[in-house]
């Protein structure tokens, strides 16, 4: 959702499931996120540090950075024997999709 006023924007919400983020100026706030508020339960509030779907968003004065330093060092290689891996036209099949094998 993007809230723009006079063609300038003001604030946007983007939803995952039930992840809720939110960014605009105090009118931004008080125009909708309060009202929001007042109808659905919206946890707690971060401004400055915090994840959002496994993206770790950093606010400053000037800008934002977002990465994936932390997911990415969670994931887990995906062993492939050389023989299958020659086999480069070949689709995935079951049990290759997945590591619970």
């Amino acid at each position: 959702f993007i809230w723009k006023r006079n063609g300038k924007l003001e604030g946007l919400i983007c939803i995952y499931v039930d992840d809720f983020l939110w960014a605009g100026n105090a009118t931004f706030k008080k125009c909708v996120i309060d009202e929001l508020q007042k109808q659905f339960l919206i946890g707690s509030s971060a401004s400055e540090s915090f994840t959002y779907v496994g993206l770790r968003i950093k606010s400053f004065s000037d800008g934002i950075t977002i990465d994936q330093t932390q997911y990415a060092s969670s994931l887990v290689p995906v062993t492939i024997s050389s023989a299958r891996n020659m086999q480069r036209e070949s689709t995935v099949r079951i049990g290759e999709d997945s590591l619970s094998h």
